[in-house]
């Protein structure tokens, strides 16, 4: 079972569907767009997983595959509290499985394990942001991950970052629909064309795979690929082993909030206040933080608060739910934050600390700094033509600068990456141990 327990996210219809086969949901019309009469001869008909005994027979299969094609529907703060693993998708080659963590109410153990098992190779298109809400919500690191999606960025196209839909389209001929990508998951029971969507999202993947790891292969970039995408279990290790308090969490996502709107100090911290009332009403009520009142909204709160309690509960853009609490942002709106005697001006504090830690940091390694940014430059600039191809963004992005300027280029690269950058260095007769080692204590 996931480990955070959920508030139940949507009512369910009495109409929603009980067969467990959606082979009687999908007309010849609707089995087409799956790609049927264009890839085989037939595509397996989804089963649709919604007990945890339908889950545990799946799974005993499951355990048997060497690979599965996997994605993931959730909801992130878009139209309830937090995050929510609604659906999860698989494809062992014999069939296509809809696994309804809604219905289950996160009783998905069996489904974890599978995840979990690094004899089991999971094949996804673009899994950061799965890997970051299985990991969250369930305190689940995916192992033995490939990517579709970063396995088409090796191939050095015009356009790194691609779709699974412009994927299909370029690799198989086939146009998929894609009108469900921003549907509410949550709510049941699932439509026609969310359960088409759903499925089309990994019966391809398979063939993507075997087609982009041949093309890698003749390129020979599959070993770069196949070492970056090691990497990718880190950021699901990450999730699923935070151990940020929730508390301390709110504290600092409700200053970098209030940091947008360069307040000073004192209305920062009664930004931040109004906001994590506004976090508590959200939470209550199982609504995103927008729904209830905006952060502009807060924002304009701050710098010219109502003087009446009857103002405040007639705000024009502001919920129900904030009009029902209105009198507690009035109370606030009123309290005295001279003494600076509360959680966020401490984190304000510690921010100021840190700031003032780095700069005396960086005036002890100016020269040092400047010699490393100007390295790290000319590399950029050289993997722009590195035998006739740009490999800037595989290897030194701008946002790997600072990573790189305090602690080195090792902190950044893996060992194809470093063999790239010393023959350029060498090449050119520049110094790469200018870039090695961390300036910090």
């Amino acid at each position: 079972m996931c480990p955070h327990k959920r508030p139940f996210l949507y009512k369910m219809s009495k109409k929603s569907n009980s067969t467990n086969s959606l082979g009687d949901l999908l007309s010849a019309s609707q089995l087409k767009q799956l790609g049927a009469d264009k890839i085989a001869p037939k595509i397996p008909k989804p089963i649709y997983i919604k007990t945890f005994e339908e889950l545990e027979k799946a799974a005993q299969k499951w355990q048997k595959s060497s690979q599965i094609a996997i994605d993931t529907e959730f909801d992130d703060n878009n139209n309830y509290y937090g995050r929510h693993l609604c659906l999860v998708q698989i494809y062992d080659k014999d069939k296509i499985y809809l696994i309804d963590t809604v219905k289950l109410e996160g009783n998905i153990k069996p489904l974890l394990q599978i995840l979990e098992n690094p004899n089991i190779e999971k094949i996804f298109h673009s899994c950061s942001s799965d890997l970051i809400v299985v990991g969250d919500v369930c305190e689940c690191a995916i192992k033995s991950i490939q990517d579709t999606a970063l396995m088409y960025r090796f191939l050095l196209k015009s356009s790194n970052d691609i779709g699974l839909q412009n994927l299909v389209e370029e690799k198989l001929n086939i146009e998929l629909e894609k009108q469900e990508q921003v549907s509410d998951w949550a709510k049941r029971p699932l439509s026609k064309s969310q359960l088409i969507y759903a499925a089309t999202d990994v019966v391809y993947l398979f063939e993507l795979f075997e087609i982009l790891k041949k093309e890698l292969q003749e390129l020979n970039r599959w070993d770069w690929y196949n070492e970056e995408r090691q990497k990718l279990e880190e950021i699901g290790i990450e999730s699923a082993t935070s151990k940020t308090n929730l508390e301390d969490k709110n504290i600092i996502t409700a200053l970098k909030s209030a940091i947008k709107y360069k307040f000073p100090e004192e209305n920062t911290v009664r930004f931040a206040i109004y906001w994590n009332l506004r976090n508590q009403i959200a939470k209550s009520v199982n609504r995103p933080h927008y729904r209830i009142i905006s952060n502009n909204h807060l924002a304009e709160l701050v710098v010219k608060p109502p003087q009446k309690l009857q103002d405040w509960q007639n705000l024009r853009g502001s919920s129900h739910h904030f009009k029902k609490r209105a009198n507690e942002f009035f109370e606030l709106s009123k309290l005295d934050l001279s003494n600076r005697k509360n959680q966020f001006f401490e984190e304000l504090d510690r921010k100021a600390e840190k700031k003032e830690e780095y700069y005396q940091e960086k005036k002890q390694h100016q020269r040092a700094l400047h010699q490393r940014e100007i390295m790290f430059s000319n590399l950029r600039e050289a993997l722009t033509n590195y035998n006739g191809l740009n490999i800037q963004s595989l290897i030194l992005s701008n946002k790997n600068k600072n990573d790189v300027l305090w602690n080195g280029i090792e902190s950044v690269t893996n060992s194809w990456k470093m063999k790239i950058l010393e023959e350029i260095a060498t090449t050119k007769e520049w110094n790469m141990d200018i870039l090695k080692g961390s300036l910090k204590k």
